[in-house]
This record gives structure tokens, sequence and C-alpha cells, in this order.
């Protein structure tokens, strides 16, 4: 596998575990409202800015032109 690939990958575990940190961010409702706030904000910056910016560009102007 290349190395480019390989990154890929790697990126999508990266993901992977947002998304994961993202179905337990509701553990936060009612214990600590500030920080579930915060979660989200972290979060929905992650996904707008790593996975759709960086991530998905990668895939989209490089990786499935080659396909």
């Amino acid at each position: 596998m290349s190395k480019a690939i390989q990154m890929l990958f790697d990126e999508h575990d990266i993901i992977r575990g947002a998304i994961d940190a993202a179905k337990h961010a509701k553990s936060y409702l009612g214990k600590n409202d500030k920080g579930y706030e915060q979660t989200i904000r972290d979060l929905l910056n992650f996904f707008r800015h790593y996975a759709d910016d960086f991530h998905h560009q990668k895939e989209e102007q490089i990786l499935f032109p080659e396909m």
C-alpha cells in the first residue's frame, strides 16, 4: 500500500475517533453543560476543518480523479 493511501486510512481512524467522541458527548448533558457545549464546539470545529477542509479535499481533488 502506498504511503499516501495509508495516510488517508490513518486519517479515517482519526475521524472515526471523533465520531465515537460525538456519540459519547451526550453523557455530559445535565452533568456539566459547559463541558458539553465546549465538546460540541470542538467536535464541530474538527469536522469542519479536519474532516471536510483537510481530509475530504485530498480525496476529492487527488484520490478520486486518479481512480
